[in-house]
């Protein structure tokens, strides 16, 4: 990722918190599936166990042990295989599609 992009990810650092904020106004019928990392800190550690549980209605959520929070540099196959699984069950896979 060219630098200028990398830095244009952290300018609008609010979303984040106001994302959190909002969750419990999110209607259930969205589904959401939490990727959450497995070597994490002190405060890492209690951010998983609370946002695992912030809303347990049509919510799931995977642990990948060994990765931090770059999960998508450090566990990019299994990360895909992880996202790709859960929109197959979703929408079902591309193969039924076509």
């Amino acid at each position: 990722m060219p630098g200028v992009q990398e830095a244009m990810t952290y300018t609008d650092m609010l979303t984040m918190y106001e994302t959190w904020d909002l969750m419990d106004t999110l209607d259930e019928r969205v589904e959401i599936r939490w990727i959450l990392a497995g070597k994490v800190g002190k405060g890492e550690q209690w951010f998983r166990e609370t946002t695992s549980w912030r809303r347990p209605v049509n919510c799931s959520n995977v642990v990948f042990t060994q990765a931090s929070h770059l999960i998508v540099m450090e566990a990019p196959e299994e990360l895909g295989k992880d996202i790709s699984a859960f929109v197959d069950c979703k929408y079902g896979s591309v193969s039924t599609r076509l």
